[in-house]
């Protein structure tokens, strides 16, 4: 029974938690197509090779036999090694990262090397060391847990540990009850020992994060400390209007959309940010929704902390561009001075962190936008779904009309409502403008394309009267303007036709880059552009711009002429573009002409991925307690029919001892058989020693026949005493 104890559930266990192991790995980066059945075999092989290893070691007969099927294990492990790839852990590594960094879906063939590794290096590990120290276990789990906590992954965190606390209880309560493990049973605890091992796990998570691209990616060290520092500091949300130096496009030379819209401006070309990413696009500073006429308000808002949107959006967001290679894109963002404290963001932010500062974020979900609570000239890194994904998902179907009341303060025109004789003319023009069109998309469609084409473009346009309204005066004068009227004009049109728009200013990337590959943003770049809803169930916006920025339209010499058009849109225009759809291991979709994607493949819970591994377990499981009852099956078939008698000797003395019949140190064979309690296995057994002893000693060839009848009255005996559950462990498993 002590083997059973010392030696199975030992290595069962191992094999559970490893498995257990695996399944999180496989949960925390969501990869598809991995066979359980493999996960399971490489979770086994190396507790079975060292469990037969420890056995050959440890136990006094039959090593050879124990020897021979470790050897045979360590070749299959070996094989099995080479069947899961020879890619290097480096290289898996790297294409992990890589996939990772740029929002690739990580495959199965670039992660098999760092999951094997994992799995059966794991499972080595925790088979050596576990005798030693039993609750290495649980070490090792936490420093899984800790390491993806670390990499991105905290907020799943409580999850991960509520798949491996059954493990762990199973640990405690085996050990502890069972296990002849003395100092879990004891109250003192080795302080020393214990520091050891601690620093020796977070040893190895550092190691192990050291392999990561920290520059690209994530929260790591910085992120990490602003993660503490949020849950110390007490402030959890702030109003608006206790933000410092909310951003305005009139830092950059142009009035102020609060107290006057429109008039002749000037702009300097002095440098404001730099960025660093993939592609230009639209960096968002204020989106602002109440227009009166003369000016864009800002609706009272408060922020909450936190740099990550909410669940709900990204769920959204996650199935749009789940078929896109590099859906989700980085732009780094390096203010020149404490020009704000607003955090410029894009279209379907995802995350928005600080480099290399303590400074806290925090975010509105109304409007998706984000401010630190002081100005700051520090760094900090926009994770975003590429706008052209999203947009091509919203040009592929049909919205109606806003009937939301969350949604109504996008609708609000101002108090005059474009009805009186003079304002009239707003009303008609967006309505006849819009004509035919069905959609909030044809609808945005058409009125961008109506006045990029029909008005002018100029930094001087004058001053409008007083006392009208400056989209009216826009639209009825032929002298022109800015981005600020062309966004104005177009959401109070699209308002008109009832559909959900809100005015934004802030950047839009040149094409202009330093010696160091950033992006350079001036002055000249500031920019007020529309944004529209387009599914209202989904709350997906999209960004339509009926004009340029200052420096774009420098370049332009026909007057009203756009830079890019909404409808063809190129490669270089922020948040428009054509993307490619692929198939679920990230390659492009083999028929370039399928514009619908296949059907999104069903994502396994962990439930559904549990109780295939625990379907697997159970039949290795029955395998290996099959084996052992045949193995122990063979042992007693072959000592009945020997014609040995020592093999049988053996046998009965580990019948005896499992019937309470225990030898003592130093005791003979014959003194130990005129102790036992029974009469009639007492005459028995001493005739049985009395024949083993002519064989041993006088080397006669000796017969007993009574093998099978003394073996099976043992049994019964020891069943009687042991109950049935434990003899039948005992008689056909151990």
């Amino acid at each position: 029974m002590d083997f059973f104890k010392s030696r199975i559930l030992q290595n069962l266990l191992i094999f559970l938690n490893m498995t257990v192991f695996a399944a999180v790995v496989v949960r925390a980066y969501h990869i598809r197509e991995l066979s359980v059945a493999l996960v399971v075999i490489m979770a086994f092989l190396p507790v079975a090779m060292t469990a037969f290893l420890s056995v050959a070691i440890r136990e006094k007969y039959q090593r050879a036999r124990w020897a021979a099927i470790a050897v045979i294990l360590i070749v299959i492990n070996f094989a099995m090694w080479r069947y899961t790839g020879e890619s290097t852990i480096g290289d898996s590594l790297a294409d992990v990262n890589h996939a990772l960094t740029f929002g690739q879906e990580v495959t199965v063939e670039m992660f098999m090397p760092l999951l094997r590794m994992l799995i059966m290096g794991g499972s080595l590990l925790l088979a050596v060391t576990v005798t030693i120290f039993p609750y290495n276990i649980i070490i090792v789990d936490t420093g899984l847990i800790f390491f993806l906590w670390a990499v991105d992954y905290y907020n799943q965190a409580a999850d991960y540990v509520k798949m491996f606390v059954p493990v762990w209880v199973l640990s405690i309560l085996l050990y502890r009850g069972t296990f002849l493990d003395e100092t879990a049973k004891s109250v003192k605890v080795n302080k020393k020992a214990r520091l050891f091992q601690i620093l020796s796990i977070s040893l190895a998570v550092a190691i192990g994060m050291s392999f990561v691209d920290l520059d690209r990616k994530g929260l790591y060290t910085d992120r990490l400390w602003t993660y503490f520092n949020n849950m110390l500091v007490p402030t959890l949300y702030i109003n608006g209007e206790e933000i410092e130096s909310p951003f305005t496009i009139a830092s950059s030379g142009y009035n102020d959309s609060d107290t006057k819209l429109g008039g002749n401006v000037s702009i300097n070309d002095s440098e404001a940010l730099r960025a660093k990413g993939d592609n230009p696009v639209y960096l968002r500073g204020s989106v602002k929704s109440r227009y009166t006429g003369s000016s864009w308000l800002v609706d009272e808002m408060g922020y909450t902390a936190g740099g990550r949107v909410e669940d709900y959006r990204l769920s959204v967001l996650n199935s749009i561009t789940s078929y896109y290679a590099e859906a989700v894109k980085t732009v780094e963002v390096y203010p020149l001075s404490d020009m704000t404290s607003t955090l410029f963001n894009t279209l379907n932010t995802r995350e928005l962190y600080f480099n290399n500062s303590i400074q806290r974020v925090f975010y509105n979900g109304d409007f998706q936008i984000f401010t630190a609570n002081r100005e700051s000239s520090e760094s900090y890194t926009v994770e975003y779904y590429y706008e052209p994904v999203i947009r091509q998902e919203l040009m592929s179907k049909d919205f109606g009309p806003s009937v939301r009341s969350r949604n109504l303060r996008y609708l609000e025109l101002p108090s005059h409502q474009y009805s009186t004789d003079e304002q009239f003319i707003v009303r008609r023009l967006a309505i006849d403008v819009a004509g035919t069109a069905a959609t909030n998309y044809e609808k945005a469609l058409a009125l961008t394309n109506y006045l990029k084409t029909t008005y002018k473009y100029t930094l001087t346009p004058g001053t409008y009267n007083p006392g009208s309204d400056f989209v009216r005066e826009f639209l009825s004068s032929e002298s022109g303007g800015y981005c600020v009227h062309f966004a104005s004009a177009l959401a109070i049109m699209l308002r008109i036709n009832g559909v959900p728009a809100r005015y934004v200013e802030g950047f839009k990337i040149s094409g202009e880059k330093a010696s160091d590959g950033s992006y350079v943003i001036r002055n000249s770049d500031a920019h007020a552009w529309t944004e529209v809803l387009i599914d209202e169930d989904r709350d997906l916006w999209m960004t339509f711009d009926a004009t340029g920025t200052a420096r774009e339209m420098e370049q332009i010499d026909e007057p009203g002429e756009g830079p890019v058009d909404p409808a063809n849109p190129g490669e270089e225009n922020p948040g428009e573009g054509t993307v490619t759809p692929t198939s679920p291991g990230g390659r492009p979709a083999e028929d370039p002409e399928d514009d619908i994607p296949g059907p999104i493949p069903v994502r396994e819970t962990f439930g559904s991925i549990f109780s295939r591994i625990a379907s697997y377990a159970a039949a290795a499981f029955a395998v290996v307690i099959a084996l052992m009852a045949l193995r122990k099956m063979m042992i007693v078939e072959i000592a009945m029919r020997s014609k040995s008698l020592r093999k049988y000797f053996i046998l009965i003395s580990g019948v005896l001892e499992e019937a309470y019949e225990v030898r003592k140190k130093g005791e003979t064979d014959m003194e130990f058989a005129m102790r036992l309690h029974d009469t009639a296995l007492r005459e028995r057994y001493i005739a049985l020693v009395k024949e083993a002893y002519k064989e041993t000693y006088g080397g006669e060839e000796v017969d007993y026949p009574e093998r099978r009848e003394l073996y099976r009255d043992i049994s019964r005996r020891a069943m009687r005493l042991r109950g049935l559950p434990k003899h039948i462990i005992s008689r056909y498993l151990i």
